[in-house]
């Protein structure tokens, strides 16, 4: 959720058709925050009283949409063909067509100011960067073995995370010129990542959720160089680089398979952007997970079947609660207070200080499926 002068916001969530009669009007949402819902059909901006229909599709083939985060109101959604950005400022519902090289794109996200969109083709395994002030393609990022499942910009479209399954794949890559992408080897886990998430202050510090329930944060300031060429990625003397770990959870969802609800794949959205999780995994894997806003070290997770869980990573790494969502859970979003104390400096994880307070007046959570 971001402050915007007309809707929508920049928090969004996927739910099936028939959200709007579902969702409750007790909850208060902060004047100028929207509530984004995206459905096979339509885009909706609930303001905790009332919801706006911003975008409507007749074929209901949205697969995926994001909004930009600085108040500009600008849409990037996308069906299997093409993604289309639409200007919700505008009383027209006019928009315009984005090139997709290669058809199928499945994950979008904005920069933090809206002036490029980064998005994925399955088709390739590659991640474009657009440049939406200038009207045309910026650059192709590190093309992965496998179509991308996961991607993540930091709020200064510093950095970029991608990563793939098969095989597990992650790439971490700096926008600065005749930068390299640097392949990932988180010691924390050896299963493929689901999660990437960047912290809303910190432009370096971002979180990597895994398919067998790990949790780990991580600072690229502290990833060491790749040697050698881009033939050496796999090489042992890089695989023994520093990764950046700062912190993890280890099985941090794992629970008996009895007692977890199966997605509802029946679903109208199309769920083949989602990262497939072995059988192995199934009932463990990370499906959400994002720092509280305001907080350097206090992040909020969901698990299969409803599993929701508030940990902090400062010293020693601590869950806060545990919670179970009534149904199955695929999208998360928080909303930070000003109530909330933010500092500008490095996550201090040793720190003995007492623990920051996180209680329903200064954050919200949304969660859906």
């Amino acid at each position: 959720m971001n402050s915007m002068p007309s809707p929508p916001g920049s928090m969004l969530t996927n739910s099936n058709d028939g959200a709007e009669s579902q969702l409750p009007h007790s909850l208060s949402i902060p004047r100028n925050h929207y509530l984004l819902i995206t459905t096979s059909g339509a885009i909706y901006a609930w303001d905790g009283n009332k919801m706006h229909k911003i975008f409507r599709s007749s074929r209901r083939g949205i697969v995926v949409a994001k909004a930009s985060k600085d108040g500009t109101n600008l849409l990037a959604i996308a069906d299997s063909q093409v993604v289309v950005l639409h200007d919700c400022k505008r009383r027209r519902e006019d928009s315009w067509s984005l090139g997709n090289p290669d058809g199928h794109s499945r994950l979008l996200e904005f920069s933090g100011d809206a002036e490029s969109l980064f998005f994925t083709s399955p088709a390739t395994g590659s991640v474009y960067c657009y440049s939406v002030k200038g009207d045309r393609m910026l650059k192709t990022l590190q093309t992965h073995p496998s179509p991308p499942c996961v991607l993540a910009i930091d709020a200064t479209a510093q950095f970029v995370i991608s990563a793939s399954t098969d095989p597990p794949t992650v790439y971490l890559q700096s926008m600065r010129p005749l930068s390299v992408a640097e392949q990932l080897y988180p010691k924390a886990s050896n299963s493929a990542v689901t999660v990437a998430s960047f912290h809303p202050d910190q432009s370096a510090i971002f979180l990597l959720g895994f398919e067998d329930g790990a949790l780990a944060i991580y600072d690229a300031g502290l990833v060491s160089p790749r040697a050698g060429n881009d033939k050496d990625v796999g090489t042992s003397s890089n695989r023994d680089r520093k990764d950046g770990e700062i912190a993890a959870f280890r099985n941090l969802h794992r629970t008996p398979s009895s007692n977890v609800l199966e997605p509802p794949w029946q679903s109208e959205m199309d769920h083949s952007d989602v990262c497939d999780a072995s059988a192995e995994y199934k009932h463990n894997r990370m499906i959400a997970a994002c720092f509280v806003p305001g907080s350097l070290t206090v992040c909020v997770t969901i698990g299969p079947g409803g599993q929701c869980t508030m940990v902090d990573f400062s010293h020693p790494p601590t869950i806060l609660r545990k919670w179970r969502s009534p149904v199955y859970a695929s999208s998360l979003a928080v909303l930070g207070f000003s109530s909330l104390q933010r500092s500008y400096g490095r996550p201090d994880l040793h720190s003995r200080k007492p623990r920051l307070k996180i209680s329903g007046r200064n954050c919200v959570i949304a969660i859906g499926r």
